[in-house]
């Protein structure tokens, strides 16, 4: 396992401290992410953040956090100037009926 590859069974438990239901499906495109962003950063430098554990917990749990606080099953978001894709690509990922640009 690679630094950037948290266990499925970790991914389920920090998005659970937050009250947000994950499928398998999203669980492994959250650790798709971190591993992209992780390799991406070293040469861009898009975030601060570095370690893989605290980026799946400021990053994905608190944007997927907000997508739970909108009751809405269907709808459009603009994410402008988002950097490194947050909130953009988890809360896509927490909604993929969304459409977001």
């Amino acid at each position: 396992m690679s630094r950037s590859q948290y266990p499925k069974k970790t991914v389920r438990r920090a998005l659970g401290e937050f009250q947000i239901p994950v499928d398998f499906t999203q669980i492994v495109l959250i650790q798709q992410y971190i591993g992209t962003l992780l390799r991406w950063n070293e040469k861009l430098n898009l975030t601060a953040i570095r370690d893989p554990l605290e980026i799946l917990y400021r990053h994905f749990c608190e944007s997927m956090f907000a997508a739970g606080a909108i009751p809405v099953d269907k709808g459009r978001l603009a994410d402008i100037g988002s950097g490194p894709g947050f909130p953009g690509i988890p809360l896509k990922i927490a909604r993929p009926n969304w459409s977001f640009v």
